[in-house]
């Protein structure tokens, strides 16, 4: 379902100007309920057959996709620069998001071999763009 979430990629917001006082654009962030979790872990059971949960921090390899509904051709050329800058330099991306699902922030690298996709343009405007990402 989608959802208006105030998501910031290092200085690039996603909102129709790409500043903090821009509208919100309408978008889906797979996989946040795993990024708002500080751990993550696995339940298995013992030699004697109770539960044992074994617990670690999740702050890196979760994959997760922004999906937005439509973006700004400006706003859509500064996310893909700063995605392909991160590509060729081996950066991490900062992303903050705060919304009434819940906030968080983390350091994500994009995924390799499509980091980026939409499905059409028309008018200046970017639609059905999904980002691809993995924490790092």
């Amino acid at each position: 379902m989608s959802r208006f979430y105030g998501i910031q990629l290092d200085s690039i917001y996603l909102t129709s100007d790409g500043t903090a006082m821009g509208d919100a654009c309408k978008l889906q962030v797979t996989n946040a309920a795993a990024l708002m979790l500080p751990f993550t872990g696995v339940t298995i059971p013992a030699a004697d057959g109770t539960p044992v949960t074994q617990i670690l921090e999740s702050d890196k390899g979760i994959p997760f996709e922004i999906k937005i509904n439509v973006l700004t051709a400006d706003v859509w050329e500064d996310v893909k620069s700063l995605i392909i800058t991160a590509l060729e330099n081996s950066d991490t991306i900062e992303i903050a998001a705060a919304g009434d699902a819940g906030d968080f922030t983390v350091s994500a690298e994009p995924v390799l071999p499509q980091p980026f996709a939409f499905d059409s343009f028309i008018n200046d405007r970017i639609k059905g763009i999904t980002l691809r990402f993995m924490t790092a």
